[in-house]
């Protein structure tokens, strides 16, 4: 079975890019990138960031059902579950797409997906006020992606579809 380095500089040369190039990219040193491919310790949030970056996806299904899992990416808003017009959202179970803040990072807005394709933003504050769950519908958490994706995030219309 092929380590995660080996994942890694196996895409890395399919694309002709290298390993230099993308700890720069990903705005670390490549001697700190090189020694946690080394020594094996990049975390799972770090790999599917990268393996994300590198345009692949990686995709989970219960042995079992047969389901496919989420892979969540972590957001920067805090965890949180809550219930919603009876719907049970939870950014655990739930890949953030996007976010943007205002004033310097006084109020956050991230919009996340989970399994069951619903969407739904998380807006939190630095001054100890709750944070909340809105829902959202797709044609808005659409709109919202497109206005504030970020260089290496997935084209709009892979992430929803064509809509």
């Amino acid at each position: 079975m092929n380590s995660v380095a080996d994942i890694i500089k196996n895409r890395l040369k399919e694309l002709g890019k290298s390993q230099n190039s993308l700890a720069r990219d990903l705005g670390e040193t490549p001697q700190n990138f090189s020694q946690k491919l080394k020594n094996g310790t990049l975390k799972a949030s770090e790999f599917f960031n990268i393996i994300e970056f590198l345009g692949l996806e990686a995709s989970f299904y219960d042995k079992d059902t047969g389901v496919k899992s989420i892979i969540a990416k972590e957001g920067i808003a805090p965890k949180l579950k809550m219930t919603v017009n009876g719907k049970v959202y939870d950014t655990n179970k739930s890949k953030a797409l996007c976010h943007t803040t205002v004033g310097h990072g006084l109020l956050i807005t991230e919009l996340y997906k989970d399994i069951d394709d619903n969407y739904f933003f998380v807006v939190c504050s630095n001054d100890n006020v709750k944070p909340a769950i809105i829902e959202v519908d797709k044609n808005e958490a659409a709109a919202f992606y497109e206005q504030f994706k970020q260089d290496g995030d997935e084209p709009t219309e892979d992430v929803f579809g064509k809509m």
